[in-house]
Protein backbone atom coordinates (compact mmCIF):
# COMPACT_ATOMS: atom_id res chain seq x y z
CA UNK A 1 0.00 0.00 0.00
CA UNK A 2 1.54 3.33 -1.10
CA UNK A 3 -0.30 5.09 1.73
CA UNK A 4 1.43 3.19 4.54
CA UNK A 5 3.43 5.42 6.86
CA UNK A 6 7.13 5.46 6.04
CA UNK A 7 9.14 3.81 8.83
CA UNK A 8 11.72 5.99 10.55
CA UNK A 9 14.95 6.05 8.58
CA UNK A 10 13.19 4.94 5.39
CA UNK A 11 12.58 6.95 2.25
CA UNK A 12 9.27 5.46 1.19
CA UNK A 13 10.93 4.13 -1.97
CA UNK A 14 11.41 0.37 -2.06
CA UNK A 15 14.44 0.61 -4.38
CA UNK A 16 16.25 2.80 -1.86
CA UNK A 17 15.00 1.16 1.32
CA UNK A 18 15.90 -2.37 0.13
CA UNK A 19 19.24 -1.46 -1.47
CA UNK A 20 21.32 -3.89 0.63
CA UNK A 21 18.87 -6.72 -0.16
CA UNK A 22 19.08 -5.83 -3.85
CA UNK A 23 22.89 -5.85 -3.88
CA UNK A 24 22.79 -9.25 -2.14
CA UNK A 25 20.34 -10.50 -4.80
CA UNK A 26 22.73 -9.42 -7.57
CA UNK A 27 25.54 -11.39 -5.94
CA UNK A 28 23.40 -14.52 -5.54
CA UNK A 29 21.30 -14.44 -8.72
CA UNK A 30 23.75 -13.17 -11.31
CA UNK A 31 23.03 -15.92 -13.82
CA UNK A 32 19.30 -15.17 -13.74
CA UNK A 33 19.86 -11.41 -14.08
CA UNK A 34 22.09 -12.04 -17.08
CA UNK A 35 19.36 -14.15 -18.72
CA UNK A 36 16.70 -11.51 -18.09
CA UNK A 37 18.97 -8.76 -19.45
CA UNK A 38 19.72 -10.75 -22.59
CA UNK A 39 16.04 -11.49 -23.14
CA UNK A 40 15.46 -7.72 -23.03
CA UNK A 41 18.20 -7.20 -25.66
CA UNK A 42 20.52 -5.60 -23.14
CA UNK A 43 24.08 -6.41 -24.24
CA UNK A 44 25.97 -8.39 -21.58
CA UNK A 45 29.75 -8.64 -21.78
CA UNK A 46 31.03 -11.69 -19.87
CA UNK A 47 33.85 -9.76 -18.18
CA UNK A 48 31.52 -6.95 -17.11
CA UNK A 49 29.01 -9.50 -15.82
CA UNK A 50 31.62 -11.36 -13.77
CA UNK A 51 33.02 -8.15 -12.26
CA UNK A 52 29.58 -6.83 -11.28
CA UNK A 53 28.63 -10.12 -9.62
CA UNK A 54 31.99 -10.31 -7.82
CA UNK A 55 31.63 -6.76 -6.50
CA UNK A 56 28.04 -7.38 -5.35
CA UNK A 57 29.23 -10.48 -3.49
CA UNK A 58 32.02 -8.49 -1.81
CA UNK A 59 29.54 -5.80 -0.77
CA UNK A 60 27.12 -8.42 0.56
CA UNK A 61 29.90 -10.02 2.61
CA UNK A 62 30.44 -6.71 4.35
CA UNK A 63 33.55 -5.53 2.55
CA UNK A 64 33.06 -1.81 2.05
CA UNK A 65 29.33 -2.18 2.75
CA UNK A 66 27.96 1.11 3.91
CA UNK A 67 24.66 2.50 2.67
CA UNK A 68 23.06 5.78 3.56
CA UNK A 69 19.63 5.45 5.08
CA UNK A 70 16.62 5.84 2.84
CA UNK A 71 15.72 9.06 4.61
CA UNK A 72 19.22 10.47 4.00
CA UNK A 73 19.05 9.59 0.29
CA UNK A 74 15.57 11.11 -0.03
CA UNK A 75 16.75 14.29 1.69
CA UNK A 76 19.75 14.51 -0.62
CA UNK A 77 17.56 14.10 -3.70
CA UNK A 78 15.11 16.74 -2.47
CA UNK A 79 17.90 19.23 -1.73
CA UNK A 80 19.54 18.61 -5.12
CA UNK A 81 16.56 18.32 -7.47
CA UNK A 82 13.83 19.92 -5.36
CA UNK A 83 10.95 18.43 -3.41
CA UNK A 84 8.80 18.52 -6.57
CA UNK A 85 11.14 15.95 -8.17
CA UNK A 86 9.88 13.32 -5.73
CA UNK A 87 6.62 11.74 -6.82
CA UNK A 88 4.68 10.05 -4.05
CA UNK A 89 2.21 7.46 -5.32
CA UNK A 90 -0.99 6.88 -3.36
CA UNK A 91 -3.37 3.97 -2.99
CA UNK A 92 -2.71 0.26 -3.44
CA UNK A 93 0.21 -1.30 -5.28
CA UNK A 94 -1.29 -2.49 -8.57
CA UNK A 95 1.86 -3.00 -10.62
CA UNK A 96 1.35 -5.63 -13.30
CA UNK A 97 4.37 -4.95 -15.50
CA UNK A 98 7.92 -3.66 -15.58
CA UNK A 99 8.80 -1.56 -18.61
CA UNK A 100 12.36 -1.10 -19.81
CA UNK A 101 11.90 2.07 -21.82
CA UNK A 102 14.49 2.63 -24.56
CA UNK A 103 12.54 5.38 -26.36
CA UNK A 104 14.62 8.51 -25.88
CA UNK A 105 12.86 11.52 -24.42
CA UNK A 106 9.86 9.54 -23.20
CA UNK A 107 8.73 7.94 -19.99
CA UNK A 108 5.88 5.69 -18.94
CA UNK A 109 3.17 7.04 -16.67
CA UNK A 110 3.09 4.41 -13.91
CA UNK A 111 -0.58 5.21 -13.18
CA UNK A 112 -1.89 5.63 -16.73
CA UNK A 113 -4.78 3.23 -16.08
CA UNK A 114 -6.35 5.11 -13.16
CA UNK A 115 -4.55 3.01 -10.52
CA UNK A 116 -6.35 -0.14 -11.72
CA UNK A 117 -3.05 -1.25 -13.20
CA UNK A 118 0.34 0.30 -12.59
CA UNK A 119 3.78 -0.21 -14.07
CA UNK A 120 7.29 -0.05 -12.75
CA UNK A 121 9.30 1.96 -15.27
CA UNK A 122 13.02 2.03 -16.04
CA UNK A 123 14.00 4.73 -18.53
CA UNK A 124 17.14 2.98 -19.75
CA UNK A 125 17.83 5.69 -22.32
CA UNK A 126 18.06 8.24 -19.49
CA UNK A 127 20.33 5.97 -17.45
CA UNK A 128 22.63 5.69 -20.46
CA UNK A 129 22.85 9.50 -20.56
CA UNK A 130 23.28 9.74 -16.78
CA UNK A 131 26.25 7.38 -16.86
CA UNK A 132 28.00 9.78 -19.24
CA UNK A 133 27.02 12.92 -17.31
CA UNK A 134 28.05 11.56 -13.91
CA UNK A 135 31.26 10.06 -15.27
CA UNK A 136 32.06 12.55 -18.02
CA UNK A 137 35.63 11.25 -18.38
CA UNK A 138 34.71 7.57 -18.62
CA UNK A 139 36.10 5.38 -21.34
CA UNK A 140 33.59 3.50 -23.49
CA UNK A 141 34.51 0.36 -21.54
CA UNK A 142 33.84 2.02 -18.16
CA UNK A 143 30.56 3.53 -19.36
CA UNK A 144 29.37 0.16 -20.70
CA UNK A 145 30.17 -1.55 -17.38
CA UNK A 146 28.42 1.14 -15.32
CA UNK A 147 25.33 0.97 -17.52
CA UNK A 148 25.18 -2.82 -17.14
CA UNK A 149 25.55 -2.44 -13.36
CA UNK A 150 22.62 0.00 -13.40
CA UNK A 151 20.63 -2.43 -15.55
CA UNK A 152 21.33 -5.25 -13.09
CA UNK A 153 20.40 -3.03 -10.13
CA UNK A 154 17.07 -2.08 -11.69
CA UNK A 155 16.25 -5.67 -12.65
CA UNK A 156 17.30 -6.95 -9.21
CA UNK A 157 15.18 -4.27 -7.52
CA UNK A 158 12.21 -5.51 -9.53
CA UNK A 159 12.88 -9.07 -8.41
CA UNK A 160 13.28 -8.09 -4.75
CA UNK A 161 10.18 -5.88 -4.62
CA UNK A 162 7.80 -7.78 -6.88
CA UNK A 163 9.10 -11.32 -7.24
CA UNK A 164 8.29 -13.32 -10.34
CA UNK A 165 4.74 -12.03 -10.68
CA UNK A 166 5.26 -9.18 -13.18
CA UNK A 167 5.49 -9.19 -16.94
CA UNK A 168 8.67 -7.52 -18.21
CA UNK A 169 8.38 -5.50 -21.38
CA UNK A 170 11.07 -3.78 -23.41
CA UNK A 171 9.91 -0.61 -25.21
CA UNK A 172 12.14 -0.36 -28.31
CA UNK A 173 13.95 2.77 -29.49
Amino acid sequence: DHDQPTPEGASGCGAIDFMATTINFIGRQGRELKQIAQQLNIPVDEGDHAEIIKRAQELSEGKDLEFSSGAELRSSLASTAGEESIIRLTGQHNEVTFVVNNQEGTSIDPTAYDDVMQAFNYDRWAMKKAVHVIGHNLTAYEARRKLLAADYFNLATLCVLAGPSLFIVSRPK
